[in-house]
C-alpha cells in the first residue's frame, strides 16, 4: 500500500485512514449479513443437548454426567 521509498508522515497518515475506512467497511458489511445459518447436525445436536438439560430434574447427577450425546 505505501511502496514509496521516502514516505512523508501525511502520506501515512492519508494511508492509515484509507485503511481504517476499508476495514471499518468490512466489518459493517459482516453485521449486516447476521449471523451465519447452523447446520442440520448443530442443530440436531442443539436441541438434543436441550432436552438433555431440561431433564436435569429428573436424573440422577451421575447419570446426568454420563450422558454420550455424540
Amino acid at each position: 500500500m505505501l511502496s514509496m521509498q521516502h514516505l512523508t508522515i501525511w502520506k501515512f497518515i492519508e494511508a492509515l485512514r484509507k485503511l481504517q475506512n476499508i476495514n471499518k467497511n468490512k466489518i459493517e458489511a459482516l453485521c449486516a449479513q447476521g449471523p451465519p445459518v447452523k447446520r442440520r447436525k448443530y442443530k440436531d445436536l442443539d436441541a438434543r443437548l436441550q432436552t438433555i438439560v431440561e431433564d436435569f430434574a429428573n436424573r440422577d447427577i451421575l447419570d446426568f454426567l454420563r450422558v454420550n450425546v455424540f
